[in-house]
């Protein structure tokens, strides 16, 4: 790269320094997504939806009774599509911070937990 494009070497320098600095930051996102996807787990029971995971020392969990769920939406982005994956909400008459949602990230086959939570929400309804 030609220093003199940028208004100087010491000005590219510290361009390059930023630049290296959001690359390693975004990066370093990525990798902890990924880890925290990789140590989630989802289970669909006949009573309720549960989602949990642990990461070093933090565990979060959270569980929404079959009897609660009001709805669910479904979306898969452009690369989800690509990779076969996608994303589904379980939605409950609840705000984001009370019983809300649980949201079922970058499922490996979104179409057959959605025809799931399907069948255990109607069975219950019965």
């Amino acid at each position: 790269m030609a220093p003199e494009l940028i208004g100087g070497e010491e000005l590219a320098t510290i361009v390059m320094s930023a630049v290296a600095i959001l690359v390693a930051i975004s990066t370093l996102r990525l990798l902890i997504k990924i880890l925290v996807l990789a140590r989630t787990q989802y289970t669909i029971r006949d009573d309720a939806f549960h989602r949990e995971y642990d990461l070093l020392y933090r565990t979060q969990s959270r569980e929404i009774p079959v009897r609660k769920l009001r709805g669910h939406e479904y979306s898969q982005g452009r690369i989800q599509a690509l990779l076969g994956f996608g994303t589904i909400r379980l939605l409950t008459a609840g705000t984001n911070r009370s019983l809300g949602f649980i949201e079922f990230e970058h499922l490996n086959d979104p179409e057959r937990v959605r025809a799931e939570i399907r069948r255990v929400s109607t069975e219950t309804r019965e």
